[in-house]
């Protein structure tokens, strides 16, 4: 079963590198794989951001928010949910006037405060993946803890470079952690 489901991936790869070999052209830029630059509508960049945006904990999280603390807390939830919605659509037509080329947030940073504050914002995306990774393993393995009945460590012990700081602020520590 597992050569079975190892080669429908690979199937599905090729397909996919197929596909993008043959819609490439010679005269792409960069600019052409990293931004979508007025070649789509408002509705499909809008429905973009919300599957990137929603992805599958929007299933989850907002009714264990509600149900273990309340519809204030879930009041909040959606709340910090469509913030980052609502600035960038206020705050996008002002970012693009002023940086008409820019593909990322860390260019901008780059453009208004300097290349120190880019490596900054760099620094601070890499925290938040490493804490959202870190957190997502360890649901995977607790999960896989109470499926098969022990006690199951990956192969790096699961230690990652945020949990400290996590635990003095807060977060609860795991069953392997000491």
């Amino acid at each position: 079963m597992l050569y079975l489901s190892m080669a429908a991936l690979a199937a599905v790869l090729l397909l996919f590198a197929w596909i993008g070999l043959r819609a490439r052209s010679a005269e792409a830029g960069l600019d052409d794989f990293v931004t979508a630059r007025n070649s789509q509508n408002a509705r499909a960049i809008g429905l973009s951001f919300l599957a990137s945006g929603m992805g599958g904990w929007i299933l989850f999280a907002p009714p264990e928010v509600g149900a273990l603390v309340g519809p204030l807390a879930l009041a909040g939830y959606a709340l910090g949910a469509a913030l980052p919605f609502a600035l960038f659509a206020a705050l996008g037509p002002a970012i693009r006037r002023a940086l008409p080329q820019g593909r990322s947030i860390g260019e901008f940073a780059e453009h208004f405060y300097g290349p120190a504050v880019r490596r900054w914002v760099g620094l601070i995306s890499l925290l938040y993946m490493s804490c959202f990774f870190d957190r997502r393993a360890d649901g995977d393995w607790r999960h896989h803890q109470h499926a098969v009945g022990h006690q199951w460590q990956p192969g790096g012990g699961g230690r990652c470079p945020d949990d400290p700081a996590l635990h003095r602020l807060g977060w609860p520590a795991r069953e392997h952690d000491d």
